[in-house]
């Protein structure tokens, strides 16, 4: 069975993996407010939805909406990212609605004037209301305090790991919903990597993956990928470093203290620049033993990120939504 699925473009990376979903024909609203949003797509899925330019009642049987704490911006609320929730969410009221509720929620540190963490925390339960909920790991289910998990799945084959070159990854620091210290802290650590004149790509800022292949050649040649975000809501980039043979330095974000062995499979760090910058210099001294934990990591990631799990978990999800309410096509 093939379920009509309305969805709306959010993020290249995840909605690629779903779009090669069999069980699903695709639909995606065009909008303004949609063109500029981030992520690679890669070019040979784009055939695999069919762009509409309005809702149109009784052609799907389910719709598919986002939502992250940076939906309740005030300007992104009414004409961003928010808006975009709102609109597809106050017009679609005939079939069943499914919630992506993105990242974790924010540290008390990391709010500014406009909302506190319980806030927002009860705000988005708010607005998502009676909508099934969808996170991405255990850790944000807990955290929100609703929501299934679906952990990322993606093809082992789509990433390369290329030849190692002596050089870091540094993830993407979030737009919104980041404090001066967060970002202070990025900072610093891009600082000490630079004072052992060590090369650090630091994606959103040094690169802007615009491509797909050349993001992909990007990962598959580092030797290290860094996440020095606390609560990164960029879990999948994470992964993809993975199966590219990156060695993983992360925070425990999403759920990956069940996952990384420390010196292992990959390396937990803390709070303190120079200390990672000084694991990152270790790990560059030592190319065989990075690679060696890179490829552990690989293992790790092909069993932890497996595509069939996550596509058997997103069809059970649609059935349970979709079979009581709507009939889907044949």
């Amino acid at each position: 069975m093939r379920y009509r699925v309305l969805d709306i473009k959010w993020s290249g990376g995840i909605q690629s993996e779903m779009l090669k979903f069999p069980f699903v024909q695709w639909y995606w609203l065009m909008h303004y407010k949609s063109r500029s949003l981030p992520g690679p797509m890669r070019s040979d899925l784009t055939q695999r939805f069919e762009y509409v330019l309005y809702y149109e009642s009784g052609k799907y049987d389910l719709a598919i909406l986002h939502l992250t704490q940076d939906c309740l911006d005030p300007i992104a609320w009414e004409c961003g990212r928010g808006a975009l929730y709102r609109e597809m969410d106050e017009v679609i009221q005939d079939i069943p609605k499914i919630v992506m509720l993105h990242g974790v929620p924010p540290r008390a540190e990391r709010v500014g004037a406009v909302h506190s963490p319980d806030e927002i925390t009860r705000r988005i339960k708010e607005i998502a209301g009676h909508n099934r909920i969808v996170v991405g790991s255990e850790q944000a289910a807990r955290e929100w305090g609703c929501g299934q998990p679906i952990c990322d799945g993606l093809e082992p084959n789509d990433w390369l790991d290329l030849p190692k070159q002596a050089r870091v990854v540094t993830g993407r620091l979030p737009v919104r919903g980041c404090s001066d210290r967060d970002r202070k802290f990025v900072e610093s650590v891009r600082h000490e990597l630079k004072a052992l004149d060590i090369i650090d790509c630091h994606l959103g800022n040094s690169y802007i993956a615009t491509n797909w292949d050349d993001y992909r050649n990007l990962l598959g040649r580092a030797l290290i990928y860094l996440d020095p975000i606390r609560d990164s809501s960029a879990a999948r980039a994470r992964a993809e470093a993975m199966l590219s043979g990156c060695c993983v330095l992360t925070f425990p974000t999403h759920d990956a203290a069940a996952f990384i062995e420390n010196g292992v499979n990959g390396f937990m760090i803390e709070t303190n620049a120079k200390m990672i910058a000084r694991l990152v210099d270790e790990l560059i001294c030592a190319p065989k033993r990075t690679i060696g934990i890179g490829q552990q990591g690989k293992l790790t990631a092909q069993l932890r990120f497996d595509w069939d799990r996550f596509a058997r978990n997103w069809k059970d999800m649609l059935h349970s939504v979709v079979c009581e309410t709507s009939s889907p096509v044949a």
